[in-house]
């Protein structure tokens, strides 16, 4: 193998891994669900499919979820209802929980 072959193999591979390894805690903040009323007591696992441990909407706590980021929809997003559109929640039962209309949960103020 040529060492230019060897370079773009292992910078393949990087790209490929840092992808897999992303946490979804990092691409809920890029989603900006913080800013979206979204809280939770701790994110767990990869951002394809991670745990949201004690989560709440404003004030109204909604337990543990399963979360899954679609990347390439959160890059292209324009807006909030874009970037929802990105992320699927599931409850404890895999009942898919809808977040269309989510920017009413945002909070009001500064």
């Amino acid at each position: 193998m040529s060492r230019l072959t060897l370079i773009i193999v292992f910078t393949a591979s990087l790209v490929l891994m840092l992808a897999v390894l992303t946490p979804l805690r990092l691409v809920l903040d890029m989603a900006g669900v913080d800013e979206l009323g979204l809280s939770a007591d701790r994110v767990e696992g990869p951002f394809w499919g991670g745990r949201v441990i004690g989560a709440r909407a404003g004030v109204m706590p909604l337990g543990d979820l399963k979360v899954s980021v679609n990347p390439f929809v959160l890059m292209l997003a324009g807006d909030d209802a874009d970037r929802l559109r990105a992320v699927t929640v599931r409850d404890g039962s895999g009942e898919r929980i809808p977040l269309d209309g989510f920017a009413a949960y945002r909070p009001s103020g500064p």
